[in-house]
């Protein structure tokens, strides 16, 4: 594991079937107050029919084409809240284990990318941590337990990255790229082009947008939908009702 700050939350526990360790943590908080990069928005892709405009991050890197649907994947990024589990209502926050619902077939789609040989891996904004509503240590014990849960359906995933800072407070509150970056460092063979990220909301598929991975977006539970859900799924390379669906896809793509 790569050495931590004072301010980063890290746990590790090993893998019950490749014997390695995969992590859970959250960058230290770095305030941004402007962008410095120098990209200009020019002329942007033409991808599905559509116009891109390139976006920038603070760190400079820019927005890049999606590639063709068939392209080999051999990571999945996904979001927690109503992807893995039940979303509660807008406003609303998974603040302990009894607020944590393992939405229906989750574990079995996850088990079937693990068989695939595919690395999965959960990157999730948790502000309720800056607004003082659980801590970082509530997070991290929730994600063990999930973890166990998993586990007795053969199922496990390799790493959970978490945001826990406040909006405009940081680089790692999807979509900037910052979670995405901590999996880098702590998995080098990942590539962003090889990648897709699941997510049911804009900041989701933005944030794999503007890495270049391929995006899906998951209706989840209409009634507890974030507002920019209808972009997110017009904005989105595919759309599904759940994760099951959306790993059926990915397994027969690649």
């Amino acid at each position: 594991m790569r050495p931590t700050s004072p301010q980063m939350y890290v746990s590790s526990i090993t893998s019950p079937t490749t014997s390695r360790r995969w992590f859970a943590h959250s960058c230290s908080m770095s305030p941004i107050t402007s962008c410095s990069c120098s990209i200009t928005a020019t002329s942007g892709s033409r991808r599905h029919g559509r116009r891109w405009k390139p976006c920038c991050y603070h760190n400079g890197v820019a927005n890049s084409p999606v590639g063709n649907r068939s392209r080999v994947v051999s990571t999945v990024f996904l979001d927690r809240d109503g992807v893995l589990n039940q979303k509660l209502p807008e406003g609303g926050y998974v603040a302990s284990w009894e607020d944590f619902h393992l939405l229906p077939g989750v574990a079995e789609a996850i088990a079937s990318l693990n068989r695939a040989g595919l690395r999965v891996v959960v990157v999730s904004n948790q502000r309720g941590i800056a607004l003082g509503l659980y801590t970082a240590a509530d997070v991290l014990a929730i994600h063990a337990k999930l973890q166990a849960l998993l586990q007795q359906s053969g199922a496990h995933l390799d790493a959970f990255y978490f945001c826990p800072h406040d909006k405009n407070e940081c680089n790692c509150r999807k979509p900037l790229p910052g979670l995405f970056e901590q999996a880098e460092a702590d998995f080098p063979e990942i590539a962003a082009e090889a990648s897709a990220m699941v997510g049911d909301s804009l900041s989701d598929i933005e944030f794999g947008r503007r890495l270049g991975m391929h995006t899906i977006f998951v209706d989840g539970d209409p009634e507890h939908q974030k507002p920019g859900a209808e972009a997110a799924r017009e904005s989105a390379d595919l759309h599904f009702a759940d994760l099951s669906e959306a790993v059926k896809y990915l397994l027969d793509a690649t």
